[in-house]
């Protein structure tokens, strides 16, 4: 179950920060202090105190993760999005509707035996970010659950988005403005891209490792706006090591930081043809409490893509 959580906090990252159940990214996490955490967000889901989470309850805590956006892919008669939905049945193995806290604790554990590739009883940030790779790329949890959003319900709406990079800023906007560079493309070779951070204020400072899959996502869609899919995945860098504030590189307001890409083509477009693209920045800084998530967005540079 908690997988859930991660990914559905993930989702939603740009909207609020994600509050008590999920880990420190930036620090290891022992069993113990993994069942604390899941017992102390059971608690404070199980509204009306009776030892069990209902759909109703954790849809309320997704609404509140939100702040009163709604909730993808849901309704009167679904209040939780498939996938979570899906997470949910999956924990309840007694089949009585509801959570109980031997189920959360038991579905969490699972997870952590997950993400603990060397059983060493700690989830290291590498181990938990790989895990979470492991799941965007097979498109489904390795119990089978599905985290490709269901068309069947609503049309889908892209959300582009890489595990977030490391920073630090001031106040609580986007800190950065985003400025997307493109150069040829063809579907048989590479592209190059080139992404410029500019601050908005001071003190603004973001991780050396910002790359493709490592805090930026890229947004690609027809001329006519319709979303599109790219013919491959990309594939994910390792995680960085967490940094200290100090080992991360300051962006100014006037001398841009530059990230220079190049991707296998396939990995960004569907096929030949003319596409307006977007670079998706998605910044978190663990030293905040809670850990606070940020996203910038560049303008859409229009890109033709050749055979």
């Amino acid at each position: 179950m908690l997988v859930a959580y991660l990914l559905l906090a993930a989702q939603a990252a740009a909207l609020a920060p994600p509050p008590l159940p999920l880990p420190d990214y930036a620090h290891e996490e022992t069993w113990a202090q993994a069942r604390s955490r899941i017992v102390a967000f059971h608690r404070r889901r199980d509204v009306n105190r009776d030892g069990y989470v209902t759909q109703d309850e954790l849809a309320r805590y997704t609404a509140v993760l939100l702040k009163g956006a709604p909730v993808p892919e849901s309704d009167a008669a679904h209040p939780l999005p498939p996938q979570p939905q899906a997470w949910f049945a999956a924990a309840d193995t007694d089949h009585d509707g509801r959570i109980s806290l031997a189920e959360a604790v038991a579905a969490a554990h699972r997870d952590f035996d997950l993400q603990d590739t060397n059983h060493d009883g700690v989830v290291t940030p590498a181990e938990r970010m790989a895990f979470v790779m492991r799941i965007a790329r097979a498109g489904k949890t390795p119990q089978g659950v599905s985290v490709i959003p269901a068309a069947s319900r609503v049309p889908p709406v892209p959300v582009p988005w890489s595990p977030p990079a490391q920073a630090v800023w001031p106040g609580t906007i986007a800190p950065v403005r985003v400025t997307l560079g493109a150069g040829a493309a063809s579907m048989g070779g590479s592209t190059a891209l080139s992404v410029d951070l500019l601050a908005t204020g001071d003190g603004v400072a973001v991780s050396p490792f910002l790359q493709a899959t490592r805090g930026i996502a890229f947004d690609v869609r027809t001329t006519s706006g319709e979303p599109v899919t790219a013919a491959e995945p990309m594939q994910g860098s390792p995680p960085p090591p967490p940094l200290t504030t100090d080992q991360l590189t300051p962006v100014g307001r006037t001398t841009p930081f530059h990230v220079a890409i190049r991707e296998k083509t396939r990995t960004i477009f569907p096929g030949p043809g003319l596409y307006r693209v977007s670079a998706v920045i998605s910044l978190f800084d663990p030293g905040s409490t809670p850990a606070r998530y940020a996203r910038a967005v560049s303008a859409p540079v229009t890109i033709r893509v050749t055979q």
